[in-house]
């Protein structure tokens, strides 16, 4: 299992680098990641249609502009949690996880406007990868971004989620490996 947390850290290094010296992340990776998630979800998204029409609703409005987008994203949190605690399949909680985390990104970008729209990606593949170990990370990456990445960037306060969220995945992941080794009723 280390190698996948290795593969998404490597995945967020290269996010972390184009994201802090450019202020943009290559859309053409992003655009892969998405195409690879989308055909590895596909066979199971059959398995949760409320959560996926709930999605494809989310993300039309959002391209509209539609103000309902907001209720779209905050829907789509319990349903995909409810799915979760009824259908208790690997691959089914990974497209749960990914749809969490467009609604968090959705959230973020749309209505907090704190984030670009690049950084939804960014989030869609933390939550992915992580699971419910992505919440502390992209709480950190807050911290983080707000503390040691923050600038000036054509009048605006800002900073690069890519760069933040690296810190804050190796944060939590260091973390984690610590206890596990540390407290060893953590993990049977």
């Amino acid at each position: 299992m280390d190698y996948v947390y290795q593969a998404v850290g490597a995945f967020l290094l290269m996010y972390a680098i184009t994201d802090y010296a450019t202020q943009s992340i290559e859309i053409i990776f992003s655009g892969i990641a998405l195409v690879a998630l989308a055909i590895y979800f596909f066979p199971v998204a059959g398995l949760v249609p409320v959560a996926g029409a709930i999605f494809v609703i989310t993300m039309i409005l959002m391209i509209r502009g539609s103000k309902w987008t907001l209720i779209g994203a905050i829907a789509l949190i319990p349903v995909s949690v409810y799915y979760m605690v009824t259908i208790q399949d690997p691959r089914v909680s990974g497209l749960l996880w990914m749809l969490i985390g467009a609604a968090f990104g959705i959230i973020d970008n749309v209505f907090m406007k704190s984030t670009a729209p690049g950084d939804i990606i960014i989030t869609i593949i933390l939550f992915v990868a992580a699971g419910p170990l992505a919440i502390p990370v992209y709480v950190a990456q807050v911290v983080y971004g707000k503390l040691f990445f923050e600038r000036d960037y054509y009048g605006q306060r800002v900073y690069p989620m890519g760069t933040a969220v690296f810190v804050g995945y190796l944060t939590v992941a260091w973390a984690l490996k610590y206890l596990v080794r540390t407290i060893p009723w953590i993990l049977p």
